[in-house]
């Protein structure tokens, strides 16, 4: 795909000031370094395509951690070279890899199955250093998040349905994709 041609999307991250503006200056990724991060996508930087997430996600620290003052950086972020994880081809294109790495060849296969989905990405991007040039960016949905049927009012449909329960997160792996190194959202 031409670059210039590329799809991108504005993205929302929150942090520390400090490091909202390092990422700015120093056009460095903040890597997350969360113990959740395992279930999530591994070693990266974590972005939410809205400013209302990164709120939410803003208030969820600030409730945590009161002495911290966290603020929200948005940039543009080139989807270019998007392993999207919302697309169940790609979800079986790197199952299929991940099945047929041999990392020993005593490896339990019970305990490769178990293997949470970021601990493989991780391993698939340290063990195959080609495939950051192919994807360094990662897209997925996170669900169960709050329901909020204020506008949708349709909590008696139980077929497919429109809502806000699921949100939309990138996880950047090289800051080659970042096309600005971003701005600080203003306080409201």
């Amino acid at each position: 795909m031409n670059a210039q041609l590329a799809p991108m999307i504005k993205v929302y991250h929150c942090n520390s000031e400090e490091k909202c503006n390092d990422f700015i200056i120093r056009k460095k990724l903040l890597e997350s370094n969360h113990p959740y991060d395992s279930f999530w996508l591994g070693k990266g930087m974590y972005f939410w395509d809205n400013l209302g997430n990164a709120k939410y996600w803003r208030k969820k620290k600030l409730k945590n951690n009161k002495s911290e003052n966290f603020k929200i950086i948005c940039c543009f972020v080139s989807l270019e070279k998007v392993l999207d994880l919302t697309d169940s081809e790609e979800i079986e294109i790197i199952h299929k890899l991940w099945k047929e790495i041999d990392v020993e060849s005593n490896v339990n296969i019970d305990k490769k199955k178990k293997t949470k989905i970021g601990d493989k990405l991780n391993f698939i991007y340290d063990f195959f250093p080609e495939f950051i040039k192919n994807y360094n960016i990662i897209k997925t949905i996170g669900e169960n998040y709050k329901h909020n049927d204020i506008f949708f009012d349709n909590k008696n449909f139980n077929g497919v349905k429109p809502g806000i329960s699921s949100k939309v997160i990138y996880n950047v792996k090289n800051i080659s994709c970042v096309i600005n190194s971003g701005r600080v959202v203003k306080d409201e």
